[in-house]
């Protein structure tokens, strides 16, 4: 068996799904044993730093060493040092690598030649439909494939002797708003449009089309124009947009014939390119007799659409539902209730537990990792289709490895990261998520069950904070007993719940002797140190469900479930003796002592809880005068 690692990183919100379908067919025409692993990132659509450098975390849970071979979809990572540090690790593994349309030193390339495509399409405008002036509509300038278009350009320019600086530029991203930007800028900047406008892409050639019809201008009667990855939109838009094909299916078979040659012993070329074709339709000007059947196109649409309502339905009742969780069980609960409709064969939420705890329980700040991963996390939520057990097991501590060959044939296993804006939280696996893959739904299912995570995590951290808070006004902060309002709220409390029982409580109460002549004669620190000494003992001796009060300056309250007469006697006499075992041990001019009286309560008396420590205090008193007789 070996096991391919595919790293990608989906341009905003979209997954690669037809390079991940192509290595998975391109596995099962090779009929090896071969595992497929993504490791899948949505890095470049937040504008949030720190959140997409949460999303390349994942890369570092990555280990080549467990790979025989790994495919990298690189184009979109816009941090340069991710990047790096990512490649280097794998040169330095020696693991062979392919990477799919993006050159990284020592990998094998497989894509488009976007170089030769893109001049393909800017030949073609200048040969046949004689164009002379351009604007260039492009994506990101950080991006490898605008990159080698931008390459095609400045070559089709010089070599035509057409002057740079006299046509228009403008990059941003692909999307179709950046085509409606992109027209209006440099049509605002030139007042004409230019012979052809050439764009990086489908989504943004449609965008310039909508801009340009806004300002009663149309293609190709007052332009040309040019798209790119020949979409659907390109066919059945109007006019229809020329374009450049490419078999992205083709480009995952080929990362896999390239590592199957690898392994053989083979030699392989260091370029794999793709076959690609320009299609040249109306908006530049070309007559295709071509007709398209839109019927086919629009039922699939209305399907598309219709099955995506539904979809974001269900995403709204599974958000509004996890809005009301107050326990990750209730979470995993709903969570449980949804999986079966989408398709896929298992979901695993793998946490960093121990993190999680300090955060949530203890109010630690700044716990969680923000660069790699602990070696083992957690599984707080397994879930497989059809079936009650789970490959691994509910709160078992697991590394990565364990769930890479869980997947059946013809399926892979996606791993996606779980942070709270840079913060690692863990990861999910998702077992056959090629369904979800297709549709487009990996990223809203993610995404949504981060934020119901996110959401709950800090409704936990602020009850936690409440609850911290309420404490310190019951506390008393020179000894950390509970003060007179504790006493109020939860003495009482107490109290009244055994009673309601029909159980009793013990109630001791304790009074230090000669804090005057201590504070007189040694100092109020000296004082205090005896009050902390007394609360000490109080602390050591008292049962796990016991509560202790300090209510006045030098007086003490313990209230315990019921306890016999010797056993009360006892705690006493172990409190008097911890504090002449303290004192002692010390240089101490002078003994610290307390008078201790105590009372069980009997809940079938009428007498109140004020009534018993009253008692007590009054049983105390007695002890002291005799002490001063």
């Amino acid at each position: 068996m070996k096991r391919i690692a595919f790293l990608t990183d989906g341009w905003l919100r979209t997954f690669a799904h037809s390079w991940a379908g192509g290595m998975l067919e391109g596995i099962r025409n090779s009929g090896e044993d071969i595992k497929l692993v993504t490791f899948s990132t949505f890095g470049n659509w937040s504008t949030d730093e720190a959140y997409n450098r949460g999303e390349y975390n994942l890369f570092r849970l990555f280990e080549p060493k467990d790979f025989d071979g790994v495919v990298l979809d690189l184009n979109n990572v816009m941090f340069r040092d991710e990047v790096d540090e990512l490649t280097e690790r794998i040169r330095q593994s020696g693991v062979p690598c392919v990477s799919i349309c993006c050159e990284v030193p020592g990998s094998i390339y497989v894509g488009t030649d976007n170089t030769t495509a893109f001049s393909q399409v800017l030949e073609h405008l200048y040969e046949v439909h004689t164009a002379r002036s351009f604007w260039f509509i492009l994506g990101p300038e950080w991006h490898n494939e605008n990159i080698n278009r931008r390459k095609a350009i400045s070559e089709f320019l010089a070599s035509h002797e057409l002057k740079e600086d006299e046509q228009g530029f403008y990059g941003r991203n692909f999307t179709y708003h950046c085509g409606i930007n992109g027209f209006n800028e440099l049509f605002g900047k030139y007042g004409k449009c230019p012979d052809a406008i050439v764009c990086a892409n489908d989504n943004i050639a449609v965008g310039v089309l909508r801009a340009a019809e806004r300002h009663g201008l149309s293609a190709p009667r007052d332009f040309l124009v040019t798209g790119y990855d020949d979409f659907d939109k390109a066919r059945f838009y109007k006019p229809r947009i020329t374009t450049v094909s490419q078999n992205r299916d083709y480009e995952g078979i080929a990362t896999v014939n390239a590592l199957l040659d690898l392994w053989s012993g083979q030699k392989v070329k260091e370029h794999y390119f793709s076959p690609h074709r320009l299609i040249t339709w109306d908006s530049c000007g070309c007559f295709n007799a071509v007709r398209q059947d839109a019927s086919e196109y629009l039922k699939d649409k209305i399907c598309s659409e219709l099955d995506r309502e539904s979809f974001e339905r269900k995403m709204l009742s599974i958000e509004s539902r996890l809005n009301h969780c107050d326990h990750i069980k209730d979470m995993s609960q709903i969570v449980r209730e949804y999986l079966p409709s989408f398709d896929i064969d298992g979901f695993y939420a793998v946490l960093d537990g121990r993190r999680l705890r300090a955060s949530v329980k203890e109010g630690a700040e700044d716990t969680f990792l923000t660069s790699g991963y602990p070696e083992r996390m957690l599984v707080y939520f397994a879930y497989e289709r059809g079936s009650e057990e789970t490959h691994i097991a509910l709160r078992e501590e697991v590394k990565p490895s364990d769930f890479y060959d869980i997947a059946g044939e013809g399926a892979s296993v996606q791993f996606h990261p779980v942070h709270f804006y840079g913060q690692t939280i863990g990861y999910f696996v998702i077992v056959g998520p090629e369904n979800i893959n297709y549709r487009q739904y990996t990223f809203p299912l993610v995404n949504t069950l981060i934020t119901g995570m996110e959401r709950l995590f800090y409704k936990e951290k602020r009850n936690t904070l409440n609850l911290k808070l309420k404490e310190l006004s019951l506390k008393d902060q020179m000894t950390k007993l509970y003060n007179r309002f504790g006493l109020n709220q939860l003495g009482k409390a107490k109290y009244d719940a055994l009673k309601e029982e029909g159980k009793n409580v013990t109630i001791m109460y304790l009074d230090m002797d000669k804090l005057k002549f201590i504070n007189d004669n040694y100092g109020h620190d000296e004082g205090d140190i005896c009050i902390e000494n007394i609360a000490e003992q109080i602390i050591q001796n008292m049962s796990d469900t016991g509560l202790a009060f300090r209510i006045g300056g030098d007086e003490f309250l313990i209230i315990e479930d019921e306890m016999s007469e010797a056993e009360a006697n006892s705690m006493a006499v172990k409190i008097k003796d911890g504090l002449n075992k303290s004192a002692s041990g010390s240089d101490s001019p002078y003994m610290v002592s307390v008078s201790v009286g105590f009372i069980t309560t009997d809940a079938n008396s009428n007498y109140s809880f004020e009534n018993y420590i009253d008692r007590a205090d009054k049983i105390m008193y007695e002890e002291k005068m005799k002490k001063k007789v």
